[in-house]
C-alpha cells in the first residue's frame, strides 16, 4: 500500500508537472500571437498614415508641402518596417510568416511607389510655374494687340481678331484641360488636349495667311512663339501627370 501510494504520488507530480509545461507552452503561443496581432495591427495604421501621405502629396500645391509630406512619410515607413520585423521575429508558423514576408514586400513597393510620386509631384509643380508665366506672356500680349493701332487699320482686322479670339479660346482650353487631367486623372482628357492643340495650330496657319501686313506677320510670328512655348510647356506636364497616374494605379491602388 506504501508503494502504491508512493507511485501515486509521483503520478500525480508528473502529471502536474507535464500539465504545467503543456499550460506555459500554450501561453507563450498565445502571447507570440497576441505580438504578432499587436504589430501587424501598428503596421497597417501606419500603412493608412502613408496613403494618406500619398493622397497630401497628390494634391500638394508647392515643393515644400511635398518635402514636409515626405519628411512624415519617412517616419511611417521607419515605424511600419519596424513594427513588421516585431510581428516577423515573434512568428513561428510558417503559414503566418510567409503572409508577413508578403505584406512586407507589398508595403515596401508601396512606399517606394509614394516617395516616386512625391518626386513627380515636384516636377509637375515646376512645369505648372513655367506653363503658367508663359499663359500670363500669352494674355498680356493678344491684350496688347488687339488694342494696337496698326491692327485697327487693317481691311481684314475683323478676320484677323476673330482668329485671336479662337487662338485665345483654345489656350483657354488646353488650361481647363490640363487643369482638369490634373484634378481627376481622367485618361480621356488626353486625346481632348491633343485635338486641342491641332486645332490652335491650325488657328495660327490661318493667321499667317491672314497677316497680309508685315508689321502684322511679325506680330503673328510673335504670338506664335509665345504659343510654341505653352505648348511644350503643357506637354511636358501632361506627361508628368501621366507618370503621376500610372503610379497611382499601378504601383499605390493594387499593392494597397
Amino acid at each position: 500500500a506504501g508503494a502504491v501510494g508512493v507511485l501515486l504520488a509521483i503520478g500525480m507530480v508528473a502529471n502536474q508537472m507535464v500539465t504545467e509545461a503543456s499550460i506555459e507552452q500554450s501561453s507563450e503561443r498565445a502571447n507570440r500571437s497576441q505580438r504578432v496581432a499587436d504589430s501587424s495591427l501598428s503596421a497597417h495604421i501606419d500603412l493608412r498614415k502613408i496613403q494618406l501621405a500619398a493622397r497630401d502629396v497628390r494634391l500638394a500645391r508647392t515643393p515644400a508641402e511635398v518635402d514636409k509630406t515626405v519628411a512624415d512619410l519617412q517616419r511611417y515607413k521607419a515605424s511600419e518596417a519596424k513594427e513588421l520585423e516585431s510581428a516577423l521575429a515573434a512568428a513561428q508558423g510558417q503559414d503566418t510568416r510567409e503572409r508577413l514576408q508578403k505584406i512586407k514586400s507589398l508595403t515596401e513597393g508601396f512606399t517606394a511607389a509614394v516617395e516616386d510620386l512625391a518626386k513627380a509631384q515636384i516636377t509637375l509643380l515646376g512645369q505648372i510655374d513655367t506653363r503658367s508665366a508663359v499663359s500670363e506672356e500669352w494674355t498680356k500680349s493678344l491684350d496688347t494687340q488687339l488694342n494696337s493701332p496698326a491692327l485697327k487699320k487693317l481691311d481684314n482686322r475683323l478676320d484677323i481678331e476673330r482668329l485671336l479670339f479662337l487662338a485665345d479660346a483654345r489656350v483657354n482650353a488646353l488650361r481647363a484641360a490640363a487643369w482638369k487631367l490634373g484634378a481627376t486623372g481622367d485618361p480621356s482628357l488626353i486625346a481632348q488636349i491633343t485635338r486641342t492643340e491641332n486645332s490652335l495650330k491650325d488657328v495660327f496657319n490661318k493667321l499667317r495667311g491672314e497677316a497680309d501686313d508685315r508689321d502684322l506677320l511679325v506680330v503673328v510670328s510673335s504670338l506664335s512663339s509665345i504659343v510654341k512655348r505653352f505648348l511644350a510647356a503643357n506637354e511636358e506636364a501632361v506627361k508628368t501627370e501621366r507618370l503621376k497616374n500610372d503610379i497611382i494605379l499601378n504601383r499605390t491602388v493594387k499593392p494597397a
